[in-house]
């Protein structure tokens, strides 16, 4: 029979940090005709339930003109901190395109917000992505709600101060 295997480890540091890649893969069948039996499809998944951290962001997250791996924001906190450490980060990420119900899933202890440099690039004001932050509390909160999760600003949820897209203050 045929059989197919893919695993992925990324190790940071001293912590394995198990990168989410949000709704990017699904299982899939093509041919060209025929008839195709499967006798056996076991799809085992290795992302880590309840980490001690999640942290959810943009390119800056992943990397993104960071240099060396060392000096990558995920790499910084798993050196410094104990704990099990996930990124769920995506190019180009804007605060209203975080999926706070799949981030909920995860159940993490804590969740470290590190993005918005997209949305001052667009031209967002400050107040308009202090907001999008506030919506994005409410929404992970409600959906956190069906695993008996809530996430309050300064214990349990913290938000990056913003780097300067343009130059100008700090968010």
């Amino acid at each position: 029979g045929l059989s197919i295997t893919e695993t992925f480890y990324f190790t940071f540091g001293r912590t394995t940090v198990i990168p989410i890649m949000p709704s990017s893969f699904y299982y899939t069948m093509y041919s060209f005709g025929g008839t195709h039996v499967i006798d056996n499809l076991t799809v085992d998944s290795k992302v880590i339930l309840a980490p001690n951290y999640m942290v959810v962001g943009d390119s800056i997250v992943k990397g993104y003109s960071a240099g060396t791996i060392e000096k990558r924001s995920i790499d910084i906190l798993s050196n410094n901190y104990v704990g099990t450490f996930v990124a769920y980060a995506s190019g180009n990420l804007r605060i209203q395109e975080l999926n706070a119900t799949e981030i909920a899933f995860h159940r993490p202890q804590k969740v470290i917000v590190k993005c918005g440099v997209n949305n001052l690039r667009a031209g967002e004001s400050s107040v308009t992505i202090v907001g999008r932050i506030s919506t994005f509390l409410t929404d992970l909160n409600t959906a956190a709600s069906a695993f008996g999760i809530t996430y309050t600003l300064g214990t349990n949820f913290f938000v990056c101060t913003l780097l300067p897209a343009d130059g100008a203050n700090d968010v």
